[in-house]
């Protein structure tokens, strides 16, 4: 398999398990250092206060989260949220790092919502696998009156 075959790969499968609430196994698609950053703002946008703020989560708080989502304690999770990830192909964008667009259906108490916008992934071998070291993700329409917006 190439290079592009297993990043694109790797990030299917990291929407496949969000989509399943598979925190755990989604964990682990991520190296020891890893990164996960939504900037607020979209990159054309301009600056907007009222949207989404920074979210910058390391390792520790994305273990955190995992395991919050999955206890079943987590507020958010009641009822748990139905989503469907739909994410294009890799572009290269630089050494190790891959862009792509995507699209999160969100279903929820009967409310549907629909984010979009582009992610960054930087992709690193750990333990002779590839994962993930870094992803930023830019959401183009960070306002939503749903209240949440899971992990992209």
């Amino acid at each position: 398999m190439g290079l592009m075959a297993e990043v694109s790969s790797l990030i299917q499968r990291e929407a496949q398990l969000l989509d399943g609430n598979r925190y755990s196994e989604w964990l682990d698609l991520y190296t020891s250092d890893a990164i996960y950053q939504i900037p607020p703002g979209y990159p054309s946008a301009p600056d907007d206060t009222e949207g989404l703020q920074t979210i910058l989560l390391d390792r520790r708080k994305l273990e955190d989260y995992a395991h919050r989502m999955s206890s079943g304690h987590a507020v958010v999770s009641h009822p748990p949220p139905r989503t469907v990830r739909l994410v294009s192909s890799p572009l290269a964008c630089g050494e190790s790092l891959f862009s792509v667009a995507w699209n999160l259906h969100l279903v929820r108490n009967d409310e549907s919502s629909l984010f979009s916008g582009r992610t960054v992934y930087e992709i690193a071998t750990e333990a002779d696998r590839m994962k993930i070291r870094r992803k930023v993700v830019n959401v183009a329409n960070d306002s939503f009156s749903s209240g949440y917006m899971p992990l992209i």
